[in-house]
């Protein structure tokens, strides 16, 4: 698995640098930036008795490196790869399970802009978003433990739909350097358990077939050239 997601993961990457660098022929501005996120999701479990624990919303953390080409102060496209962290709690009777993932996102977005070269620049982006699960973990804790095997087992790729509402504002007399903030959403497409492996007696899939939605806010620079 490990082999198949660092396939995945240089796909993308070259996909992202090829699109960036043949855009560059008819762009006027790129800018590169560095984001810091707090992201806050939910996902549901399903406990041994069958039934469906809900997840309560968790803060979790991300970091952003950003490629932003510009095709007119209005227009632009955007392509990102963010790494994100986080811990959700599920209180299951007299337990508590708790379960960690890591991703890799790539959004590849489409931007409108009120205006980039103006002192403050409201954008909207909206674009799809490929994501690479890095790393999971799941432990348990409490009294009267059931005698079922939880199996974690997280899709290694995921599918969403990334969107956004942000502002840049100027920090030098040429608005080059930017100081940018905002929103970040992303719906998920694609179910986040895998449940394709035949299991042993007395275990089952702790995660439930439902997608996992994502909410974020963000703060960061960019810098044109």
């Amino acid at each position: 698995m490990t082999h198949s997601i660092r396939n995945i993961a240089n796909i993308l990457i070259m996909v992202l640098v090829i699109s960036i660098s043949s855009m560059q022929t008819s762009a006027q501005t790129v800018s590169c930036a560095l984001r810091v996120l707090h992201t806050f999701s939910a996902f549901d479990i399903r406990a041994a008795s069958g039934s469906t624990t809900k997840g309560s919303i968790t803060l979790g953390y991300g970091i952003a490196g950003i490629a932003n080409v510009e095709f007119s102060k209005h227009f632009a496209m955007q392509g990102e790869i963010i790494y994100s962290s986080s811990t959700h709690t599920f209180q299951e009777e007299d337990a508590e399970r708790q379960i960690s993932v890591k991703y890799i996102h790539i959004p590849i977005l489409f931007v409108l802009n009120t205006g980039t070269s103006d002192p403050v620049n409201i954008h909207l982006e909206a674009g799809p978003q490929f994501g690479l699960n890095v790393g999971n973990s799941m432990t348990l804790t409490g009294n009267n433990l059931s005698t079922q095997g939880a199996v974690l087992a997280v899709r290694s790729t995921d599918i969403g739909i990334a969107y956004g509402i942000g502002m840049d504002v100027g920090i030098d007399p040429l608005n080059l350097l930017r100081l940018t903030l905002g929103f970040r959403g992303v719906a998920g497409l694609t179910s986040m358990g895998d449940t394709s492996d035949n299991l042993s007696p007395n275990t089952y899939y702790v995660l439930s077939a439902a997608s996992r939605d994502t909410y974020s806010g963000y703060i960061g620079l960019s810098l044109g050239f």
